[in-house]
This record gives structure tokens, sequence and C-alpha cells, in this order.
């Protein structure tokens, strides 16, 4: 997912975790206050009245539980998004390593043949072809190791889908998310009273 994407998902989901906090809080208050109302030895309400105060406080309680489960769900969307995020990081981390211990043979042999010390083909052309023939060998030989192993190759297209379906899926999901999020809140600000 290119990062404009993934930086715009961020960016809703802790816009929507944010409406929800502010939401919770204007809900939480309203359940005690209805509670308070609905008492029968304060007589607060007109005893006909009192179905309606109690529809209303069910209607509080329903939007709680909403609050809760869609926070649960943000949550849920910006926890998955990370852990996507570490696993790329990791496969990235995987091929850097690799490819590092490829260029370390050639560094390995180059600083032992480039000691002043006298070694086996020391100041011969034969020691020139062998130190490029252990370069060349270690070098392909660990390049093939690696790339059988998957750890520089790049993986096949299958497999990128795959890897890259779980991120559609969360941004779909957020934008759903949201979606409901603000048809509840539409809901709560100019919804259905319970005595039409």
């Amino acid at each position: 997912m290119p990062s404009a994407d993934q930086e715009a998902l961020q960016r809703s989901s802790f816009a929507l975790r944010k409406s929800l906090v502010t939401l919770r809080r204007v809900i939480l208050p309203m359940r005690e206050v209805v509670n308070t109302l609905l008492r029968r030895d304060l007589h607060l309400v007109a005893d006909e009245m009192g179905p309606y105060f109690q529809d209303v406080y069910d209607h509080v309680l329903c939007a709680m539980k909403w609050t809760e489960s869609l926070r649960d769900l943000a949550t849920s969307i910006l926890e998955a998004n990370l852990a996507l995020q570490g696993n790329r990081l990791n496969v990235i981390t995987k091929k850097v390593t690799g490819y590092a211990a490829i260029i370390a043979v050639p560094t390995a042999v180059t600083g032992f043949y480039g000691q002043n010390v006298p070694y086996p083909g020391f100041s011969e052309i034969g020691g020139f072809f062998s130190s490029v023939a252990l370069i060349v060998g270690f070098s392909t030989q660990l390049f093939f190791l690696f790339k059988r192993n998957d750890w520089i190759s790049d993986p096949d297209p299958h497999s990128r889908a795959v890897l890259s379906r779980p991120i559609l899926i969360d941004a779909l999901m957020a934008r759903r998310l949201w979606a409901l999020l603000t048809h509840f809140l539409a809901r709560l600000n100019g919804g259905s009273r319970p005595w039409h």
C-alpha cells in the first residue's frame, strides 16, 4: 500500500477513535442522569412518562455498547495496521541482511589478501586468480542459498497479493466503521424519539 493511503488510513483511524472517545464522554454521564430520573423514590418524573424515560435509558445503554464495540474495532484496525507494517519491516530487514552477507564475502577475502605478510600465492598471478575465484564462488553460493530460502528474492505475485489484501480489508473496514459511526451520531443527534 502506498504511503499516502497508509497515512490516510492512520489519520482516519485516529479521527475515528477521537470521535468515539468524545461520544463516550457525552453518553456516559447521560446514563447516570436518566437513571436518576427513573428512580421512583425521588418522584422526579410523572408515572405516565416513566416508559418513555425507560426507553431513553435503553437507547443510552445501547449507544454505550455500540460506542465500546466501535472503539474496540478502531483499536483492532490500528493494531492490525501496525502488525502489517512490522511484518513488512521484517521482510525488508531480512533482504538487507542477505545482501550485506553477500557483500561481506568480498570484503573478507580482499582483506585477507590485502595483508602485507606472505601467504600462498603472494606476488604471483595465481594469488590474484584464487582471490577472485573465492570472491565469485562464495558470493554466488550465498546468493543462490539466500534466493532458495527466499531471503533476497521477491515473493511470487500470489503471495504479494495475499500480503496486500489485509490492508485493503482494513481500509475498507475503517471506511465502513467511519460510515457506521457518522450514521450512529446523526441518529443520536436528530434521531427518532420513542414516543413517535
